[in-house]
């Protein structure tokens, strides 16, 4: 899965967004072993996917005029950031959000949304994934130099097995959201640890190998 599936899923389910939004939004999610992304990713894949149609774009002062068609509550949606605020510093956000790009998903937006999530969900990585080839040829390598990769590859599943863990706790509610996030953190809890098992032992192998 990409950035670009990423923010396709959350102008599908969530209507209208700016690129900042979007970044915190990422923040937010938690998605464990993903690194953070930066404002230029988000916005370099954002300007991808309006090359390919995926999404539209539109400022907040263009309304009626060039403005992205669609449910009413997304122009709502930039409508309340320009009525934010009064005063100087109102006035400030009222400029910020009129120099803001927003941005909709298209019809062919929402089909190629789903057709991603379709084929990566349907296709599992187990047989096709560039790990398992790595792996397999990791045994080219002399034994300390492989025992070096494992040993740093070990430390980063650390952080992805500690970050799981906390997100799993975090999400223990009994609301449903709340419930879908836990698990989605103990899949990534349990294949950390399956990952970490298999480099320790691979490496203690090499180890007593060499």
């Amino acid at each position: 899965m990409s950035l670009k599936t990423f923010i396709l899923s959350e102008l599908y389910s969530g209507g209208l967004a700016y690129g900042l939004e979007l970044k915190r939004r990422f923040a937010a999610a938690r998605i464990v072993s993903w690194e953070g992304v930066s404002h230029g990713s988000v916005y370099r894949a954002l300007a991808r996917l309006r090359e390919e149609g995926l999404v539209a774009r539109y400022r907040p002062a263009a309304r009626g005029a060039g403005a992205v068609e669609g449910p009413g509550a997304k122009s709502d949606s930039a409508e309340a950031f320009r009525a934010k605020g009064t005063g100087a510093k109102g006035a400030r956000a009222k400029g910020a959000a009129r120099n803001r790009k927003f941005y909709a998903i298209t019809a062919k937006g929402k089909r190629r949304f789903e057709e991603s999530l379709s084929g990566e969900l349907a296709e599992p990585r187990t047989y096709r994934n560039p790990l398992n080839i790595a792996v397999a040829c990791l045994k080219a390598l002399p034994a300390p130099r492989a025992v070096a990769l494992l040993e740093l590859r070990r430390r980063r599943l650390s952080g992805h097995e500690a970050l799981a863990a906390e997100v799993a706790r975090e999400a223990a509610g009994s609301d449903r959201s709340s419930a879908y996030e836990r698990l989605a953190a103990e899949r990534i809890l349990m294949k950390a640890r399956a990952e970490l098992f298999f480099a320790a032992s691979l490496a203690d192998y090499l180890r007593g190998a060499g």
